[in-house]
């Protein structure tokens, strides 16, 4: 069993942004994700994952689309962690409009 811990980095009292930190990864390699909190609990509207050659995809969670075969929407690819938690961040509103 792996023994995780969040960690908030991002909160505007609707929204918040945390990091997966885990002891089987280094933290500048923990995965980040958006949730928003609702009536009904929290909602997980998005994430920051590393890709195998070391970039950042930033994704929001979308209808699952048969054309793309895919239940999440690329908001781009990054360098650096952080530059995708941004652009994730940014768009956090609007991720039910899409």
């Amino acid at each position: 069993m792996t023994e995780t811990e969040e960690v908030i980095v991002l909160d505007d009292s609707k929204y918040f942004l945390i990091l997966l930190l885990s002891l089987e990864i280094k933290d500048s390699e923990a995965p980040a994700y958006l949730h928003m909190r609702g009536l009904k609990g929290q909602e997980c509207l998005g994430h920051c994952w590393q890709q195998l050659d070391g970039s950042w995809d930033a994704r929001l969670n979308v209808i699952y689309d048969d054309a793309t075969n895919s239940d999440s929407l690329l908001i781009g690819s990054f360098d650096h962690r952080v530059d995708a938690i941004i652009h994730l961040w940014q768009r956090r509103k609007q991720a039910f409009s899409i």
